[in-house]
């Protein structure tokens, strides 16, 4: 509960300081559901749109539409890998803000354990680890942090909420270009994407 608390008070940080629209992407619908059990939380001035597993092409579409009418501000609640963070478009700036919570490591199972072992015996173990697990999962954090971007004049505030990105494991599993800045607490998240949207309104 208490961990729900802190996502929640970052998350909100984002949008009390966020011009446009905002996405947040989680690792399951359980942390999701966790997250949007009490709604009374999320800024008033956004409109929740929450992703549903059922949802088909046509009612994303009609989400998407929503969000480039530029009729009021809207935060996008979706999963990792779901319908709102792969094969989606979303062009024209639409999104000022991604919010990742977590990091989707595969659970466990025999499929996964086969798959580890098989890649440890070919590569070894700390690269076996890596090409089955880590990478993976690390690549589900940025193609839905990519959602904001997609042309080089865009602008957004990317933020990952998950401590294990502050150690070596995982923070050289991504990209050499991105720059990552710690956030102690959420006054500092809000503080940062303030100045993010001053200095890119």
């Amino acid at each position: 509960e208490m961990n729900t608390k802190k996502i929640r008070e970052h998350i909100r940080a984002v949008l009390d300081s966020t011009p446009g629209n905002v996405a947040v992407f989680t690792t399951s619908y359980g942390i999701l559901n966790d997250i949007l059990e009490d709604r009374g939380w999320v800024n008033r001035s956004f409109r929740i749109k929450e992703e549903d597993p059922e949802m088909g092409k046509s009612d994303v579409s009609r989400v998407l539409k929503g969000l480039e009418g530029g009729n009021g501000k809207n935060v996008l609640f979706g999963v990792m890998g779901g319908r709102f963070s792969e094969g989606v478009d979303y062009s024209g700036g639409v999104l000022s803000a991604a919010v990742c919570v977590g990091l989707p490591l595969p659970p466990p199972s025999s499929r996964q354990s086969a798959t580890l072992e098989y890649m440890s015996q070919r590569f070894g173990r700390e690269k076996g680890w890596r090409y089955a697990a880590g990478q993976p999962a690390v690549n589900s954090v940025l193609q839905a942090m990519g959602r904001p971007i997609r042309k080089e004049e865009d602008r957004a505030i990317l933020v990952m909420l998950e401590k294990r990105f502050g150690g070596r494991t995982y923070s050289r599993l991504l990209p050499d270009n991105l720059v990552t800045i710690p956030c102690a607490d959420s006054d500092m998240t809000g503080r940062l994407s303030k100045r993010f949207f001053t200095r890119y309104p």
